[in-house]
């Protein structure tokens, strides 16, 4: 049985899938990944911060960068080896 519970780490990496590829806009964002305004606000300054997202003005659209990929990437297979 699967919990519905996200940690913080998933909702970081639906964030960034969601992103990933194409510049985005925050209402995709918000849909895609199934969380409030208020919680991507919240994770959208720890991302920036990290570098693992980037803003993109003046469209205010979002796209993950390459060290968001590879974040990604390392959750992805940390998941595998748990599973």
């Amino acid at each position: 049985m699967q919990s519905c519970y996200r940690n913080r780490i998933d909702i970081i990496t639906s964030i960034l899938n969601t992103a990933n590829g194409n510049a985005v806009k925050q209402l995709d964002i918000l849909i895609k990944s199934k969380i409030t305004h208020g919680l991507f606000r919240e994770y959208l300054l720890l991302i920036l911060q990290f570098g693992l997202i980037k803003d993109i003005r003046p469209q205010g659209t979002y796209k993950t960068t390459e060290k968001g990929i590879h974040f990604i990437d390392i959750c992805d297979k940390m998941k595998d080896l748990i599973q």
